[in-house]
């Protein structure tokens, strides 16, 4: 019923605003986030991290665009060009193949993303940045010479092809098309029961079916994580929607 669908809505509406009073009392000054927090007491502690980083910058940005939380544009914007000069500019100067680069890589792409998309001022910027972080995970981390599970690259490099043809830069579009179309191609070969998986997994069959499905990260792990699932899949599905991939 209506009164029903009305008392869910309000109840979800109620835990959003909960998060997000959460996730702004980590924010650091600098703009950054906290990596963890005390179950005790709620608070902040321990160094930033990438991850988190633009996880949480990805989930603030989403909130003031879809679930009207405009309020926190100046706040979103401050994060942003703190974390990308600190985990991309600082980051690279220190190391050009960075670990902190990687693990902001596919968060702060997809951040950046709903930056540039968003409308607000100063933002356009953002464009740029996500092309050439793309460029720097294909050219310099050379993702498709990874060994292990890489889906998380993708969710960034999509989004990154989404840009480029938004901003008519075709020959960044061409590249970022060939590498996901290869990338994804090989990674579906790790999913396990999939019609085109590998001699690996053909060998090693099961019908279980919490497994069925799953994506393994390397044949050393034998393990199902989910964290790999979720971002294979979660690249298949951006492939999808946006670059009309076979399914």
């Amino acid at each position: 019923s209506s009164v029903q669908s009305n008392d869910l809505r309000d109840f979800y509406h109620k835990e959003l605003d909960a998060y997000i009073r959460f996730l702004l009392s980590l924010r650091l000054e600098n703009g950054q986030f906290f990596s963890t927090y005390s179950l005790s007491t709620g608070k902040g502690i321990d160094k930033p991290s990438p991850y988190y980083d633009g996880e949480s910058l990805l989930a603030l940005v989403k909130a003031a665009k879809y679930a009207g939380y405009t309020d926190l544009e100046q706040t979103i914007k401050s994060s942003a060009q703190s974390m990308y000069e600190i985990n991309i500019v600082h980051a690279l100067a220190e190391d050009p193949d960075s670990n902190t680069t990687k693990g902001f890589f596919q968060w702060g792409s997809m951040a950046f993303y709903e930056l540039y998309t968003s409308g607000w001022e100063d933002t356009e910027k953002y464009g740029g940045r996500i092309i050439d972080l793309s460029h720097w995970m294909i050219d310099v981390h050379r993702t498709l010479r990874r060994t292990k599970n890489t889906g998380y690259a993708y969710e960034g490099i999509i989004h990154a092809w989404e840009t480029a043809r938004l901003a008519k830069d075709l020959t960044s579009a061409r590249k970022f098309s060939r590498v996901i179309d290869e990338g994804l191609s090989k990674l579906t070969t790790w999913q396990v029961g999939h019609p085109t998986q590998n001699v690996y997994l053909a060998q090693h069959t099961t019908n279980y079916p919490y497994a069925v499905g799953g994506v393994l990260n390397h044949r050393s792990e034998p393990y199902l994580r989910i964290d790999v699932t979720q971002h294979q899949m979660h690249a298949v599905i951006l492939g999808l929607k946006y670059l009309n991939l076979p399914d």
